[in-house]
């Protein structure tokens, strides 16, 4: 399946008096993180209705500890991205998403090269 497919979003995390802020950005150079579509979920229910995001925060990007994604401990999860844009994104590490809502299997699956596997 192609990234495309999964309604992919660069974002910034961001801060005001009222809290933290995900913001969706125009493109990699931006980004702090990418959010798509729960492959498992997309391929469950057939689409997007009823399907949740992934969200992964950047290595490297000056993303702060309590923002973005997080392990199972509550630690910061950071990737290493590669690439240009969706068409040929590429995280390391794989990612691993575990069975938290109700409907989701969880998912262990890696981005390469803009696919989603």
């Amino acid at each position: 399946m192609k990234l495309g497919q999964l309604d992919p979003q660069f974002v910034q995390y961001f801060e005001d008096a009222s809290g933290s802020y995900l913001r969706c950005v125009p493109d990699l150079v931006q980004a702090q993180g990418i959010r798509f579509l729960c492959p498992a979920c997309f391929v469950r229910n057939g689409g997007n209705v009823g399907t949740h995001y992934i969200e992964t925060s950047f290595a490297g990007r000056d993303v702060k500890d309590h923002q973005g994604s997080h392990n199972r401990s509550g630690k910061p999860s950071r990737w290493t991205v590669y690439g240009s844009g969706y068409s040929d994104l590429t995280l390391s590490p794989s990612v691993l998403i575990y069975a938290a809502e109700p409907a989701c299997p969880g998912w262990h699956g890696w981005v390469k090269f803009g696919e989603v596997k």
